[in-house]
C-alpha cells in the first residue's frame, strides 16, 4: 500500500524538509543578521496548515490512520477545555485565533506519522539530516561567543541558529540523549558517542545555562537505566563508559563555566549549588504587589494562587490566547499583569490560560508518549534504539515546561511533536501487529511492519 505512493511522499518530506530549514534558520536570518522580515517566520504555521490538507489526502488515498484512541481522547479533552475557558471568559475572536495558533499549530506534525509512514530506512534518513544541522550549531556557538559578541558579552546571544540560548541548550542536550539510545542498542561505536557528545555539548558550557547541570545527566543517565540489555557485562561495561563521559563533560563544563562567569557572580557553579544561591535562583519568595526580581518559581507560584481565587478559573484558566504576550497584541483581551504573564515557562502558560485540567492533560499527552516509546524500547531495530533515546527527551521536556515556554519556540515544538507522532504510530503498529499475529512483535528482531 505505502510502496504504491512513494511518488505522493515526495510532496511531503519535500515540505518537511523545508519546515527543519525554517526551524534552523529562520529566527536567526531574522532576529541576528537581520535579513528577512519578521512574517518570513509564520512560515511553520502555513506549512501546519498545509499538513491538515495533506493528512486529509492522504488519508482519502491509503484508507488508513494509524492512530491510537488515547490520543484521540486527549485531543478531544483539551478542544472541550480549550472551548470551556474560551466560552466562560468570554474570549473575543483574536484572543482564539491566538490561542489556536499556540496550542494547535504543532498537531498536524505529531497526526501525520499516521498517515506518512515513517520507517527505519526514513528515520534513519531524517537523522542524518538533523545530524549536521546540529554539528553546525557548535562552530556557530563558538564564533558568537569569541568573536561577534566576546566573553564578556550577555550569554543570551549566543544561541547559534536558534531562538535563545537555553532553546539551543535543551535541543542538544535532547540529541545527545537520542545519540545515547543509538549508542545502547550499538547503533553508534562508543568513540563516535563520545565525539558527536562533546561537539553538541560545547555551546552549552559558553552559554550560561544553568540548567545543564539538570538536563546533562538525564541524556545520559535515563536511556541507560532503561535499556533492555540482560548480559550484566554488557550493562557494566556501558556503565563504566557512561560514567566516563559524564565525568569528562561535566568536568568541561564546570571548568569553562566558571571561567565565563567567575567575574560576574564572583563564584563559581559549585558555589552557586551548594550555598543556597540556585534555590534564590528558582525561587526569590518576591511578594507579588513587587515584581522586581522574580523567578521561575515565583512567577509559578503567582500563577497558582492567581486561578486558585475563582473555581472557574482554577479548572479553565483566563482563556487561551489571553494572557501569553503575542506578536499580535492588540488580539488580546484579558488585562492580566505584564510582569505574571506566562511567557517564560509552559507550566505558566498552562495554568493562566487553561487553568489546572489543561495542564493535567499536557502531561498525560507526554506520559502516554513515553509510555509508548518505552513499549517500543526493547526492539532490536533502529526504531527501538530511536525510542529508547526518545525517553530520555521525554523526561527532559516534561521538565523543561518549567523552565521554558515551549508554545512558544517553534525549533523545539515542532520537532518535538513530529518525532513524538513517529513513536505513537510505531506503537500502534506494533501493537496491531500483536493483535493480529497473536504474538508479540517485541521479541521479534525483524519484522516488516515495523521496519
Amino acid at each position: 500500500m505505502y510502496e504504491n505512493t512513494e511518488s505522493k511522499d515526495r510532496f511531503t518530506k519535500f515540505v518537511l524538509i523545508v519546515l527543519v530549514f525554517n526551524l534552523f534558520f529562520m529566527e536567526y536570518l531574522n532576529k541576528q543578521l537581520s535579513l528577512l522580515p519578521r512574517y518570513a517566520t509564520w512560515l511553520p504555521e502555513i506549512i501546519s496548515i498545509l499538513f491538515v490538507v495533506i493528512i486529509l489526502v492522504r488519508f482519502a488515498v491509503i484508507k488508513e490512520f494509524v492512530f491510537s484512541n488515547k490520543y484521540l481522547f486527549i485531543i478531544i479533552s483539551f478542544i472541550v477545555i480549550f472551548t470551556a475557558s474560551s466560552l466562560l471568559n468570554l474570549s473575543g475572536p483574536g484572543s482564539i485565533i491566538v490561542g489556536m495558533r499556540n496550542y494547535f499549530k504543532t498537531l498536524p506534525l505529531f497526526l501525520l506519522p499516521a498517515v506518512f509512514r515513517v520507517d527505519a530506512e526514513r528515520l534513519k534518513r531524517w537523522l542524518k539530516l538533523f545530524l549536521p544541522l546540529l554539528l553546525i550549531q557548535c562552530p556557530l556557538a563558538l564564533y558568537q561567543r569569541l568573536i561577534q559578541f566576546g566573553l564578556n558579552a550577555n550569554s543570551d546571544n549566543v544561541r547559534g541558529s536558534l531562538n535563545t540560548s537555553g532553546v539551543l541548550s535543551f535541543y542538544l542536550i535532547c540529541a545527545i540523549a537520542v545519540l545515547n539510545g543509538l549508542y545502547q542498542k550499538k547503533y553508534l561505536s562508543l568513540k563516535q558517542f563520545v565525539i558527536l557528545s562533546l561537539i553538541l555539548f560545547i555551546p552549552t558550557t559558553i552559554n550560561e545555562t544553568k540548567v545543564t547541570i539538570v538536563y546533562i545527566p538525564l541524556a545520559i543517565v535515563v536511556p541507560f537505566l532503561l535499556n533492555n540489555e540482560h548480559h550484566i557485562s554488557i550493562k557494566f561495561r556501558k556503565l563504566v563508559s557512561l560514567a566516563a563521559v559524564g565525568i569528562i563533560l561535566s568536568a568541561i563544563f564546570v571548568t569553562i563555566y566558571d571561567y565565563i562567569i567567575q567575574d560576574k557572580w564572583g563564584h563559581g557553579i559549585f558555589e552557586f549549588v551548594t550555598t543556597g544561591k540556585a534555590v534564590e535562583y528558582v525561587y526569590s519568595g518576591t511578594p507579588y504587589n513587587t515584581n522586581k526580581n522574580w523567578r521561575r518559581g515565583d512567577r509559578l507560584v503567582v500563577a497558582a494562587a492567581t486561578v486558585s481565587k475563582d473555581l472557574g478559573t482554577f479548572f479553565f484558566g483566563y482563556g487561551p490566547g489571553n494572557v501569553t504576550g503575542s506578536y499580535f497584541s492588540k488580539f488580546q483581551d484579558k488585562a492580566i499583569d505584564p510582569t505574571a504573564r506566562a511567557n517564560s515557562q509552559a507550566v505558566n502558560n498552562f495554568i493562566w490560560e487553561t487553568g489546572f485540567t489543561g495542564l493535567i492533560v499536557y502531561f498525560t499527552f507526554l506520559f502516554f508518549i513515553f509510555k509508548d516509546a518505552f513499549y517500543l524500547r526493547v526492539q532490536d531495530n533502529l526504531i527501538g534504539a530511536f525510542a529508547l533515546g526518545w525517553c530520555g527527551v521525554v523526561v527532559i521536556s516534561s521538565l523543561n515546561l518549567f523552565y521554558q515556554n515551549i508554545l512558544i519556540m517553534n525549533v523545539i515544538n515542532y520537532t518535538f511533536w513530529f518525532f513524538s507522532g513517529v513513536i505513537a504510530s510505531h506503537a500502534q503498529r506494533s501493537r496491531q501487529e500483536e493483535m493480529s499475529n497473536g504474538i508479540n512483535p517485541l521479541h521479534l528482531k525483524n519484522l516488516n511492519v515495523i521496519q
